[in-house]
C-alpha cells in the first residue's frame, strides 16, 4: 500500500520517480469490492518483537464508493489535510492541500490518445496560463509505457527536464529504467528480475554503473508482497525493510517495518469502516 511509505517515497522522489498518476487500480478495486469507506492507520511502538504502548493515529483515509481516495489526515509530524477529485478516466484532476485553514489546490491537466492512455500530463499548481511541471508519455504497439519526459519546472525551463526510457522483456515485463539528464548523460538506471510466474523479486538501482540500492520481494500463494526489503550497497546494510499481513478478503491489516529515515521499527494496525 502506498500510504504505509509515504513519507520514504516523498523523501525519494525526485530522486526515482514520476509515476502515480492515478490511484493504483489492483488497491481500488480491493477498496470496491471490499465497500470500504475509511481506513485508519495507527503506529505502535514496537522493540524486540513486542507491540508496545496505546496505538497513534497515523493516518485517515476516506474512500468512495468507486473504490477512490477523496480525502487523506496525516498526523505523522503535524496535521495535514488532503482532498482529490478525478477525471472522467481515473486520474488525479485535483489536489487541495490544508497546512491549517489555507488550502493549496493544484490541478492536473490531461491529454489523451485514441485508447484513452495518457499522452501529456501538466500540473497547473499557480494557476497560469504556463505550465508548473509537465510529463509526455510514449507507449510501445502493446501499450507499455516506454519514454516519460518530466519538466519538472514546467516548459518555461526547457532544459530542466529527465527523460526516462522504459524497456521490456518477451514476456511484457519491465526490466530496465534509465533515466537521462538534458544533457543525455544518465543519471541513474534500474533492472528489475522476476520470478517464473511474473512477480517482480529484485530490483536493482545503478549510478555511474555501480549498484546503489538493491530492493527485494517476497510473495505469497496469492501474489500479494508479505516481505520487502531495501540493501545499501554502498553502506553495505539492509536500511528499510516491512512485513505485511492480509485479512481474508484481501486487505492489508498489518505491517511492521523499517523506514529508511528512522532507527526504530514500527508496528502499524489498519482499521476498515464499510459502506
Amino acid at each position: 500500500m502506498k500510504r504505509i511509505r509515504y513519507l520514504t517515497i516523498m523523501l525519494q522522489f525526485f530522486a526515482s520517480n514520476t509515476f502515480g498518476q492515478t490511484t493504483d487500480n489492483v488497491e481500488r478495486i480491493l477498496y470496491k469490492t471490499n465497500k470500504v469507506k475509511s481506513i485508519k492507520t495507527y503506529e505502535y511502538r514496537y522493540k524486540k518483537g513486542k507491540v508496545k504502548g496505546h496505538g497513534k493515529l497515523l493516518f485517515h483515509e476516506l474512500i468512495d464508493t468507486n473504490g477512490f481516495q477523496v480525502e487523506s489526515y496525516s498526523y505523522a509530524f503535524m496535521k495535514f489535510h488532503q482532498e482529490y477529485k478525478y477525471d472522467e478516466n481515473g486520474n488525479i484532476a485535483e489536489e487541495t492541500g490544508y497546512v491549517g485553514k489555507s488550502p493549496v489546490r493544484t490541478p492536473y491537466l490531461y491529454k489523451y490518445d485514441v485508447k484513452k492512455r495518457i499522452v501529456e500530463k501538466a500540473e497547473n499548481k499557480n494557476m497560469g496560463a504556463k505550465m508548473d511541471a509537465k510529463w509526455y508519455y510514449d507507449y510501445d504497439i502493446l501499450g507499455n509505457q516506454t519514454k516519460i519526459k518530466w519538466f519538472w519546472f514546467g516548459e518555461m525551463h526547457p532544459n530542466e527536464y529527465f527523460i526516462d526510457e522504459l524497456k521490456y522483456s518477451e514476456k511484457n515485463k519491465m526490466i530496465k529504467m534509465i533515466r537521462y539528464r538534458a544533457d543525455k548523460s544518465i543519471y541513474f538506471y534500474k533492472t528489475c528480475d522476476y520470478d517464473s510466474i511474473g512477480n517482480m523479486i529484485k530490483e536493482i538501482r545503478y549510478e555511474n554503473g555501480n549498484a546503489t540500492d538493491i530492493e527485494t520481494n517476497l510473495y505469497d500463494n496469492k501474489g500479494r508482497i508479505i516481505e520487502n526489503t531495501t540493501y545499501d550497497n554502498r553502506q553495505k546494510k539492509i536500511i528499510a525493510w516491512y512485513k505485511t499481513r492480509y485479512a481474508e478478503n484481501g486487505l492489508v491489516i498489518e505491517d511492521i517495518g523499517k523506514l529508511s529515515s528512522e532507527n526504530k521499527q514500527y508496528y502499524r494496525k489498519y482499521v476498515y469502516e464499510y459502506y
